[in-house]
């Protein structure tokens, strides 16, 4: 535990609390790269976000404060993907509006079917904790919407 707030006497000290989903996908990032052969401008790219990183340094008391900390860091980003995941009403709102750009810029019809399958595989795509809405729930949902307004 570091006993002072001069981070750089205390090396070896220091100890992250952030949660670590983040830093592993990172270096998973760096490795997939490094193994698939990337040119050696990628490499450094990432070799300058490593060095480059920012970090926030806070003392703790004891172990219980950093314990608590480290769970109201993680909270806190559940409570943010809680805020910012779309409900079923918020998806059909969602492809109805992909829809509209379409034919707005294509100045035709644009099929139901067609714009269920580009958001379907858009949506089982996306990294979300939600289970993706498959077809067809999203057309059903598109032919519901159309309905009822």
């Amino acid at each position: 535990m570091m006993q002072t707030d001069a981070p750089m006497t205390q090396k070896g000290a220091l100890r992250s609390i952030t949660p670590c989903e983040f830093l592993h996908a990172f270096f998973m990032q760096i490795a997939d790269d490094i193994e698939s052969g990337q040119p050696e401008d990628t490499l450094r790219l990432w070799r300058t976000a490593i060095l480059t990183m920012p970090m926030c340094f806070e003392l703790f008391e004891g172990e219980a404060d950093l314990w608590s900390r480290a769970r109201e860091l993680r909270d806190s980003i559940a409570a943010s993907h809680e805020t910012v995941s779309y409900t079923a009403v918020q998806r059909i709102w969602s492809v109805q509006e992909f829809r509209k750009r379409k034919e707005k810029a294509s100045a035709a019809r644009f099929a139901a079917r067609k714009t269920i399958a580009i958001c379907a595989a858009r949506e089982s795509s996306s990294a979300t904790s939600s289970s993706p809405a498959c077809a067809s729930w999203l057309l059903c949902a598109v032919r519901w919407r159309m309905r009822k307004f």
